[in-house]
Formats: C-alpha cells, structure tokens, sequence
C-alpha cells in the first residue's frame, strides 16, 4: 500500500548504547546545558521576590528548557533538521493549542482570562 522509502533513518537498536564516543558527547551536551540553565536560572539579575508558587518553579522550569533544547539539539545532529522541524512544530502546535497562562499587567495581581475560540453552533 504505502512504497518504501529510500530515505530512511538509521537504526541501530540495542548496539546504540555501544556507541561510546556519541554516548559521552550527548552525555557532555546534557550536563553543560544543565549547567548553563542553572547558571541562567539562579543569576543574581534574575532572583526577585516570590509571591506565587509558579514564581518559585521558575528555576526548575529554566533548567528543564535547557535539558529538553539539549536533548532535541543531540536527535537534530544525530537524525537532521527534519526531526528538529517535527518536534518544533508540534511544541508549537500544543503551546498553541493549549490554555497557558499569561502574565498580568505590572502591579494589578491579575491574570488574564484564558480566551479560546469556541465553535460556533
């Protein structure tokens, strides 16, 4: 039904985990970006006074961004830009999909209403 495709990815299973020297450069690419997003996550410029719990989680949040861009970064060198494409637009695609909340005005301590498109009956 479907014709077989001449540009498939490589796949390795299992023997992939024996690929040392990809294994400590992934594992070299997690920890800097990790250390990157701590060193971005608790700079001094960005500590400010904690009024809500998402405020507190900002930290982990910015450290895990920088975990998931590591991650995606290695698929991209690994699999190509097409993967990179995929996995971009389907974040974007649920992002804007979803109801997120957005940040209040300066000095209101509000939150605007999550307004999504409802279907017209």
């Amino acid at each position: 039904m479907f014709p077989m495709d001449q540009n498939e990815l490589p796949s390795v299973g299992w023997a992939g985990f024996l690929d040392w020297q990809y294994m400590l450069q992934s594992f070299g690419a997690l920890v800097l970006a990790t250390t990157l997003g701590a060193v971005i996550a608790f700079h001094p410029t960005t500590q400010r006074s904690v009024d809500t719990r998402e405020e507190a989680e900002l930290p982990k949040v910015l450290i895990m961004y920088a975990l998931v861009g590591a991650v995606i970064g290695e698929i991209v060198l690994k699999y190509g830009m097409v993967v990179g494409f995929v996995i971009f637009g389907l974040g974007g695609l649920m992002r804007r999909l979803s109801c997120a909340r957005r940040r209040a005005p300066a000095g209101t301590g509000a939150r605007p209403p999550c307004r999504r498109r409802r279907p017209r009956s």
